[in-house]
């Protein structure tokens, strides 16, 4: 069974420096072509997709006269699948085997298998890796898939496994249910960077398969050696895998791609590609070796290809017996002027000579194609997947060259001779920029919503003829698809038609997609670096590498392109002393290098402008004795000034020049009064401004520098200066005052000025609109006062307004006048609840009216008035609270503050309480000295009064609160008589209840004004209560607003002690 090799291509946008040759705009690229022959005869082609966002298998059927059915075999988006296998089971089913890494965990790759079933594909089954990785489940990658069938109805797959140590083959079997756990089959290295790649499988009649492979080849020291891998085998005894051997020759030089058969003795065949020297030249060559069963060993390799001294390179050998059981072998030809597909076949005597099949010149194949012979059924024939497909199929069928005058020689002789050019001056300032399609850089093609990108070398070229001294010009030589070795051959016209000073190397990443070893791709490019000198015909050019960047399908491509870049391009570019342009790092370093990629595998814009500028870093400083920098720094100047400018502004303006290209940017500074310079703009694209931090005198100064394209920053110019003079008036304001004020009070104004401080103020008054203004204070410092004129208009509005001086002498305008009605007095209060709770929203009259009553918190309130007098006042709050008589004959002839107003309850079970029905109906009146009626009362115009000079006097009343209210609670108003006097008043709560015992309280007196006093019943629950009032051995005591029922709140929660003095 043979395995051949394909291609991935990269894709890029933008347009080239210079016109180049057309290349393919194909956005889906095709590689990794695998065939098997079904139960039925009908053969089918499996082969990988890519278009640069998914990959996919595809597979189709030869219906004998063409294709059919070409199309995805399981439509997988969640995944990239890639590297199909087939093989034909001994009950005739089409097994597919190819790997997979899941977009949801990329960071693991698995093998899977699927088996035909006459109209579709089977469901997806992962093989499983048993111990492979250890014992974690999701650790190392599963990939390069070959099945192979047995005569007993087993199926074999061998496969890569990495595990991030090292790389190995392993291999498993199915046997009809279930698959065995995988067996390694290659020797462990013990190293990451050897590697073991591109397994190939066949079984014979006896069942016991064979495995050929490519392994990295490593010194004494265990470091690869490059460019050196070998070619090895192993196989099945019935109980183990034997031990790897050696099939290629150990030369220290190239040798992989093998393509693995068995003969009709069930030998093993392999042939592979190598890299043949002799004396000066040094080809690559199609080798074969078999296995001798008398010998137990391999046979003497032999080159089965064009002798070595025809020029031309020939790759990636299929291999396969045929139908008269002799062995045949076809390759890739490859040469710069294009591609060609050679054959031979075994005979008695060797290997005939080499046919030619097709040729880009006649069919159209293009290079980095695959072939894959086909034998059985009376057919032998030639498939070849084009990387670069023109149509909807990339597989072309060729038949078997019968005629030996259509030989690969001739072909080869219609070749352009490949000689060294003549040597010729170069053009002294062009760099070629080689590579794939990020090269390329004109991606995405034909799409209706986005551009193209501005490719890396015209980017590269835009800075260098920017920032460097000679104009340089950058040929984009970019190839879409390429592979290096391709690369290695295509690099001889473009040297050959644009003679460039300097080349720019950057490729391989195709080879990673397509499984490409890095020793193959380290050859490669050992080739394309000769073939440049050799063909450039310049003396002395300049070669620089280029790492190639990382890639988002899955953490196993991520891994394969940094050994990629470990072991094949910067090994190159230290073995030949050659300046790397370390782009890998470059992409890693920039620390989010995911959201620089368009796809998996190419770079949006800002990631090639990412590719240029490390170019042009590295150009800089590795080529800096050839590609020289602009270092002179621009020159930069402020623009003159007048001898003075407005505080309200300095209009500043700057300019410069630069040698070569232009100032990008500025930096301003400012100098007050010769003092020190500090940043005002920095980093500027403007050229003016206006400054506005200067004040009236300042000396003010200015001075510029700039930076160019390249970074060079010039020093700062001459200073130019201008002084501050204040052209602008300040600006005024009182602020706002209390609707009504009581004098004295305070006046507060304030001014701005915007070139400094002010110096002083004016404030003017008037009452009334009509009123004269009169000055109260001029040209004060201050900024506020209090205001107690010697002739105030009572009940008039009082107006202000102040004018602001600065200090340059200019006034402002009068500022807005501000206003406030003037009083006289003032009138304070609290109304309270019968607990001394505040009541909130009471509303309180006077009688003469007042100018305003204003709420205060607390339940406080404050009345202004114009005059003096006696005044009756009034409080309610109604729906809450019973009615309080007014309070009357409040003197006022100065300012009166501490009134109280105790609001009787709604409920309140006590009848006379105020005393205001001109008796004392309702009470009991008893003592030595009965209670009589006064005048002096708190509110209204009753009070009690209780004289016990010479005895006692009291009064007593049965009350019958409300009942399921909440506590009731007695309250009262209590005072001496006469000022300055003291008192007791008892106070007495009995019933054959709950105050039985009765319960006594003494109220002490003292002093000239009423004190509240109150006391909690408790909810009596219906019982009546008889409160009695008693003076005994005191002074006369008045009493009034005696009230018993629930405290309702007032609006707030206050929690007082039991008696307050007023």
């Amino acid at each position: 069974m043979t395995v051949a090799w394909g291609c991935n291509s990269l894709l890029g946008a933008g347009l080239p420096v210079l016109a180049q040759g057309e290349v393919s705009q194909d956005l889906e690229q095709a590689w990794s072509l695998a065939v098997a022959r079904d139960g039925q005869g009908t053969l089918w082609a499996a082969w990988e997709v890519d278009n640069g966002h998914d990959t996919e298998i595809y597979t189709a059927q030869w219906t004998g006269r063409d294709w059919s059915g070409a199309g995805p075999a399981l439509q997988r988006p969640e995944a990239w699948d890639g590297a199909p296998s087939l093989a034909v089971a001994a009950d005739g089913t089409l097994w597919l085997a190819w790997s997979s890494t899941l977009r949801s965990s990329p960071e693991k790759t698995r093998i899977y298998a699927s088996r035909w079933t006459g109209d579709r594909w089977s469901s997806a089954e992962v093989l499983p890796e048993g111990t492979a990785f250890g014992d974690c489940a999701s650790c190392g990658h599963a990939t390069e898939p070959a099945l192979a069938a047995a005569p007993d109805g087993t199926m074999w797959a061998a496969w890569v496994g990495a595990d991030g140590q090292e790389e190995n083959i392993f291999a498993q079997r199915w046997s009809g249910g279930v698959w065995s756990q995988p067996r390694q089959v290659s020797a462990g290295d013990g190293s990451p960077l050897l590697y073991d790649r591109q397994p190939q499988l066949a079984v014979g009649e006896d069942g016991r398969p064979w495995i050929a492979w490519t392994g990295n080849q490593a010194d004494s020291d265990g470091v690869p050696i490059p460019g050196d891998d070998e070619i090895y085998a192993s196989r099945w005894t019935g109980d183990a895998w034997t031990p790897e051997q050696m099939v290629s020759r150990d030369d220290e030089s190239l040798d992989t791609a093998p393509s693995l058969a068995l003969d009709a003795q069930g030998q093993a065949w392999i042939a592979w590609q190598a890299r043949v020297t002799e004396d000066t030249v040094s080809r690559l060559r199609v080798i074969v070796s078999h296995w001798d069963a008398s010998r137990q060993a391999w046979a003497v390799e032999r080159i089965a290809s064009s002798p070595l001294a025809a020029e031309v390179d020939e790759v990636h050998p299929t291999l396969a017996p045929a139908g008269s059981g002799s062995m045949q072998v076809a390759w890739e030809a490859t040469s710069a002027s294009g591609p060609a597909l050679g054959y031979a076949r075994r005979g008695d005597t060797g290997w005939s000579v080499p046919r030619l099949v097709a040729s880009a010149a006649s069919d159209g194949i293009s290079a980095g194609g695959e072939a894959r012979l086909v034998a059985g059924d009376g057919e032998e024939a030639i498939l070849w997947l084009d990387p670069l497909p023109q149509g909807p199929l990339p597989v072309q069928r060729f038949d078997v060259p019968l005629e030996e005058d259509n030989s690969l020689a001739s072909w080869l002789i219609a070749q352009p001779a490949d000689v060294q050019a003549t040597t010729v001056d170069p053009w002294p300032y062009r760099f070629l920029a080689f590579g794939d399609s990020i090269t390329w850089g004109h991606y995405p093609v034909d799409d209706p919503v986005q551009d193209p990108f501005y490719p890396y070398p015209s980017i590269l070229q835009d800075t260098l003829q920017l920032r460097a001294l000679i104009n340089y010009n950058v040929v984009n030589a970019g190839e879409p698809g390429e592979r290096t070795l391709d690369g290695a051959n295509r690099i001889k016209m473009e040297v050959q038609e644009y003679r460039p000073k300097y080349i720019l190397i950057m490729e391989g990443t195709n080879d990673v997609s397509k499984g490409v070893p890095p020793a193959e791709v380290y050859d490669s490019l050992v080739l394309m670096l000769a073939n440049a000198a050799k063909h450039s015909g310049v003396e002395g050019v300049k070669v620089m590498m280029a790492s190639i960047i990382p890639r988002l399908d899955g953490a196993a491509r991520f891994e394969q392109t940094r050994l990629m870049n470990e072991l094949a391009i910067m090994k190159v570019a230290a073995d030949k002393g050659l300046h790397l342009a370390n782009q890998w790092q470059a992409f890693l370093d920039y620390g989010d290098w995911q959201s620089l990629m368009w796809d998996d595998k190419h770079p949006d814009q800002a990631g090639l402008e990412l590719i240029a500028r490390t170019f042009y870093d590295r150009i800089i400083l590795g080529w800096a004795a050839f590609v020289q920098e602009e270092t002179v720094p621009p020159t930069t100047w402020i623009e003159p000034l007048p001898a003075t400018s407005p505080c309200s502004g300095v209009a500043v303006a700057w300019d410069g020049t630069d040698a070569m290209n232009w100032v990008v940017d500025y930096d301003v500074q400012v100098q007050v009064n010769l003092g020190a310079w500090t940043d005002w703009l920095m980093g500027t694209t403007e050229k003016n401004g206006v400054y506005s931090g200067g004040r009236e005198g300042d000396q003010i100064g200015f001075r510029v520098r700039g930076r160019d394209l390249v970074g060079n920053q010039g020093e700062y110019s001459a200073a130019v200066s201008t002084t501050i003079t204040d052209d602008s008036l300040p600006e005024a304001q009182v602020l706002p005052l209390p609707a009504f004020q009581a004098i004295p009070f305070t006046v507060s104004w304030q001014g701005t000025d915007a070139c400094g401080s002010i110096a002083g103020y004016n404030v003017q008054y008037r009452f009334g609109l009509g009123g004269t203004w009169v000055d109260w204070l001029t040209s004060t410092p201050n900024t506020s006062a209090s205001f107690n004129p010697a002739s105030p208009v009572y009940g008039e509005t009082v107006y202000f307004r102040a004018q602001a001086r600065d200090q340059a002498g200019n006034w402002s305008p009068w500022s807005p006048e501000v206003s406030t009605l003037l009083a006289r007095y003032t009138v304070g209060g609290q109304v309270v609840n019968i607990r001394h709770q505040p009541v909130l929203g009471a509303t309180t009259s006077l009688n003469p009216a007042a100018m305003a009553t204003l709420p205060q918190p607390g339940g406080r309130f404050l009345a202004l008035l114009a005059n003096g007098g006696t005044y009756e006042i009034a409080t309610q709050r109604d729906a809450l609270f019973g009615s309080l008589p007014p309070m009357k004959n409040v003197e006022v002839n100065e300012n009166v503050a501490g009134l109280l107003f105790v609001l009787p309850p709604k409920d309140d079970a006590v009848l006379n309480g105020d005393f205001e029905a001109g008796s004392l109906d309702g009470w009991t009146p008893a003592g030595t000295s009965l209670p009589t009626l006064s005048g002096q009362a708190h509110t209204g115009d009753g009070a009690a009064r209780l004289d016990a000079a010479g005895g006692n006097s009291s009064l007593s009343q049965a009350i019958n609160p409300a009942s399921g209210a909440g506590p009731v609670y007695l309250s009262l108003l209590a005072r001496p008589e006469q000022p300055g006097e003291t008192g007791e008043l008892k106070i007495v709560l009995s019933n054959g209840g709950s105050f039985d015992p009765p319960i006594t309280h003494t109220l002490s007196l003292a002093g000239d004004g009423w004190t509240h006093a109150w006391y909690e019943i408790g909810d009596l629950q219906g019982e009546a209560v008889t409160v009695t009032l008693e003076a005994s051995g005191s002074p006369a005591i008045l009493l009034d607003e005696v009230s018993v029922g629930t405290a309702v709140p007032g609006g707030t929660w206050a929690y007082l002690p039991l008696t307050l003095k007023q």
